[in-house]
């Protein structure tokens, strides 16, 4: 069983870090402090006039698991590095055609997105071969035959 000691030193101790940086949301706060490795968009942009009354709630039967409004897209590594190239591409040289302005930040926003996840092979010299192994590694089902 974990110490219950901890709990007021933790509140004091997050109380403290946010006080002094009272923009952040709690959210933003916790993923900002613990750097994960992957990045955790549900909970950095969870903004605290929401998070506020589900803690209240909690534990609820009520409360969703998800929301309701949010699609989860889950890709290889292999898939990002070719999604990432693809959007590079529209984003930077305006080849795809925008119809609408949320289209345009919604490509924005996906780049960012999937950058995090990349972001560390953009512009090394091995990209393009990284790049072309990802593409014959999407287009290749898991038993090594090519997918058509």
């Amino acid at each position: 069983m974990r110490d219950p000691a901890r709990i007021p030193r933790m509140l004091e101790t997050i109380r403290k870090v946010w006080e002094t940086h009272p923009d952040l949301r709690l959210g933003q706060l916790l993923v900002n402090a613990m750097r994960p490795s992957r990045p955790c968009p549900q909970v950095f942009y969870f903004e605290d006039d929401e998070l506020e009354p589900r803690i209240a709630a909690y534990p609820s039967p009520d409360l969703p698991v998800h929301d309701a409004d949010e699609v989860v897209l889950r890709l290889s590594r292999a898939e990002a590095v070719v999604l990432m190239c693809f959007l590079m591409r529209f984003r930077d040289r305006d080849l795809l055609a925008i119809k609408h302005p949320a289209e345009e930040q919604l490509l924005h926003d996906l780049a960012a997105l999937v950058q995090q996840y990349v972001q560390d092979e953009l512009g090394e010299p091995g990209w393009t071969e990284l790049l072309e192994a990802s593409r014959q590694s999407v287009l290749t089902d898991e038993t090594g035959l090519r997918v058509n």
